[in-house]
């Protein structure tokens, strides 16, 4: 899959809680937190992280560097579920040794591509898109009730476990899937996002991101668009 990517702290938020994950990348290497060329990538990863201070920031870097290392030799539901409920208590353990970290946690959403399929998995609101012919749908479950998560990596509870959303969908020809967090949903809606996916621009991902700024940028905001 040839992958765009942009990571943007927002116009309002003094740090950015989000990170980009890819093969061989990952926002944080980028001092502007964008991909330059479009990049060959079998998987991709975003994480939202909160908890305050540097809490949220670890915790979502802490998530997609466990995640980058697990994610190549899973090949089933069960391998990615395991996984992240290992990340999961593993960011409890982290956090239950730096009082700093008390509470730290993060979505995640990603996919990884198993020739013409991808596994797909999210725990939290960010969100898997795909544009088939036109058609914007989304593909990953919210875990929240408004905007307060029911659930996430990490957190105040190791227990229970989160119930991760695991599934899979053949590609066809012509289909762009789009990975987010919240920071692109709150400010740009379905029909304006089909739109940008749907025209030929040269960086899909940047001008979602200036979308999102343009609305407000209330946010940090976080796009890969896979093609």
């Amino acid at each position: 899959m040839q992958a765009f990517a942009w990571s943007h702290v927002g116009l309002i938020r003094s740090i950015n809680e989000d990170i980009i994950a890819l093969e061989g990348w990952n926002s944080r290497d980028s001092p502007e937190g964008r991909l330059a060329h479009p990049r060959t990538s079998s998987w991709a990863l975003i994480a939202d992280g909160m908890g305050g201070h540097a809490a949220g920031e670890t915790a979502s870097e802490l998530a997609t560097m466990y995640l980058s290392e697990l994610l190549p030799v899973a090949t089933n539901r069960a391998q990615i579920e395991k996984a992240l409920a290992a990340i999961h208590l593993r960011l409890h353990e982290i956090a239950a040794a730096h009082a700093q970290l008390a509470g730290m946690g993060t979505t995640i959403v990603g996919v990884l591509q198993q020739g013409s399929s991808v596994m797909m998995f999210n725990v939290g609101d960010s969100r898997l898109y795909r544009l088939r012919r036109g058609v914007l749908e989304m593909l990953s479950e919210d875990d929240s009730v408004g905007h307060a998560l029911t659930q996430c990596l990490g957190g105040y509870a190791p227990e229970p476990l989160p119930v991760a959303h695991v599934s899979e969908c053949v590609l066809e020809e012509g289909d762009r899937l789009l990975l987010c967090s919240d920071g692109l949903t709150d400010m740009v809606d379905d029909d304006a996002i089909a739109g940008i996916l749907s025209a030929s621009h040269e960086d899909p991902a940047h001008m979602l991101v200036v979308a999102a700024l343009e609305a407000g940028g209330y946010d940090n905001v976080s796009v890969v668009v896979l093609l």
